[in-house]
């Protein structure tokens, strides 16, 4: 199933410049809506929404995809051996 993101990038990239206009009239209403909610969780006493930022996973997995780097091979060291006398 797609997500109204998908279907909006989708149809912005297909569309006329009036359905176009519709598609930034909704964006703007549902921010409008954010901006009353998180009015009246702020009347009620609570916190408003947090605003998040979108997750970079999918960017990062293509650039890595893009730009393989060599593994790095891990060098065993040497540690400080200690004796200890008994006696």
């Amino acid at each position: 199933m797609k997500t109204i993101g998908q279907i909006l990038k989708m149809a912005k990239d297909e569309a006329s410049p009036i359905v176009s206009e519709l598609i930034d009239y909704i964006k703007q209403q549902g921010e409008m809506i954010q901006g009353l909610r998180d009015e009246i969780a702020q009347l009620k006493g609570q916190k408003p929404k947090p605003k998040i930022k979108p997750s970079n996973l999918d960017e990062d997995q293509q650039k890595k995809k893009e730009n393989p780097k060599p593994e790095k091979t891990r060098v065993k060291k040497e540690g400080v051996r200690l004796f200890y006398n008994m006696s």
